[in-house]
């Protein structure tokens, strides 16, 4: 069975556009992912 997990907009993934709520980071696609999404993907 798949499953899903669902991550906030504040935590970054690599290439996926992100703003944390803030106007000054609208359309921002970071290089790089947080320590936690590494984590979760290593798990699978």
């Amino acid at each position: 069975m798949a499953k899903k997990v669902i991550i906030d907009d504040n935590i970054i993934i690599k290439d996926q556009v992100c703003a944390a709520g803030s106007h000054m980071l609208y359309n921002f696609a970071p290089p790089f992912q947080a320590e936690a999404v590494d984590r979760l993907l290593a798990k699978g």
